[in-house]
């Protein structure tokens, strides 16, 4: 049987951010425009609920200590085992029968708690953002902003790009809490609008075959770039029986070297069979039984996902034909160079796929053709 709890201070209460900005703006000579600013923000209340405490029926960590007595039956001789090492434990009621592990559990009736909408997840948000715009003659217009930023949560979250660990310790969310999965130290962002200069008042604009056929067209590109999010390294040989927890693992101590290995991901052969590793698994090894593991919850060694370069081009034309008619017209590419990016390597150190890349984080090129009709 596993209750629902109820907390009447925490169940249901809704999540919220505190947002503030400030910034500075320039005109410069040239028609040139800069500007900085920073924002940042702080989330609380946001949805994790591994760090509850006893409201996730985990016992505490302190009767780790009983190792293998822990999958014990709690027989008289194994209770008396397990006071030897800890004093002052104890059957929870008469009668009770199972392992002392379900014995020492906060709720030994219940095979587990759901806590309603508890949710104790706060995040931090900082960035640096600067911007240059320019305006130069003859219809050409660009602008570049970079974004330096840091992003540090308590939330057990993943998706295809990676993952950011979860929660081992219960009893201790401080352990767990790092850099977020939303984490994103670089972003560029690059654009251009260009007006061609053909048709009328303006190059071939005498000639009525040009002015039809290229009059009117403008070109625009958009460049963007984005670092890759942090990985967590985790596992499934994790014994902490009595404890719900994610199996997040330690470093070899014995390790020396670079964890990153095989050229950038996705280099050589990986695809099966044979597929390469990227990541050298040496460097991790599961904690010994009864222990929680002492790497970070996301990053160690630095380790991130691939970062995604994207070009973007788009090709406009707006062709009068009335008044109050006209038809646009226009063509986009995405992704133009038809680059591959990678999403995250497995990251698990009991899979037979560690450090293997099985899936791409972007789409191939795409063509766009759209004709729009205003009246």
């Amino acid at each position: 049987m596993s209750p629902t709890y109820v907390d009447p201070a925490l169940s249901g209460k809704p999540p919220y951010y505190i947002n503030w900005a400030f910034g500075l703006q320039r005109e410069l000579p040239g028609n040139v425009t800069v500007g900085a600013t920073y924002s940042a923000s702080v989330g609380h209340f946001l949805p994790r609920d591994g760090d509850l405490g006893m409201w996730t029926n985990s016992m505490l960590p302190q009767y780790l200590a009983l190792g293998a007595l822990l999958g014990a039956q709690a027989t008289p001789a194994n209770v008396a085992a397990a006071q030897a090492i800890i004093p002052g434990i104890a059957l929870p009621f008469s009668g009770y029968q199972g392992t002392i592990s379900q014995m020492l559990k906060p709720f030994p009736q219940y095979s587990g708690i759901t806590c309603y909408s508890c949710d104790l997840g706060n995040s931090t948000y900082h960035s640096l953002q600067v911007t240059l715009n320019r305006r130069f003659a003859q219809g050409l217009t660009t602008q570049i902003s970079y974004t330096l930023s840091k992003e540090i949560d308590n939330l057990p979250s993943g998706g295809q790009l990676g993952s950011a660990g979860g929660t081992r310790d219960p009893y201790n969310g401080r352990l767990d809490r790092g850099l977020g999965v939303i984490h994103r130290p670089h972003l560029f962002r690059g654009s251009f609008l260009y007006v061609l200069p053909f048709g009328k008042g303006r190059l071939g604009g005498r000639n009525a075959l040009v002015r039809a056929l290229v009059s009117g067209w403008s070109i625009s590109g958009l460049i963007t770039f984005n670092s890759g999010p942090p990985l967590a390294v985790t596992g499934s040989g994790c014994t902490v029986t009595g404890v719900s927890s994610t199996c997040i693992v330690s470093y070899n101590p014995n390790f020396s070297g670079d964890v990153r290995i095989n050229g950038a991901y996705g280099s050589g052969n990986a695809l099966q069979p044979g597929a390469v590793s990227y990541l050298d698994k040496n460097a991790f090894a599961s904690p010994a039984p009864y222990t929680f593991g002492n790497l970070p919850r996301s990053a160690p060694f630095g380790l991130a996902a691939q970062g995604i370069l994207n070009e973007d081009i788009s090709l406009r034309r707006e062709v009068p034909i009335k008044e109050r008619i006209k038809l646009a017209l226009g063509v986009d590419v995405f992704n133009m160079t038809n680059s591959v990016y990678f999403a995250a390597p497995n990251t698990n150190i009991d899979s037979a796929n560690f450090g293997q890349v099985q899936t791409a984080s972007n789409s191939p090129r795409k063509l766009q053709i759209n004709a729009r009709l205003t009246f």
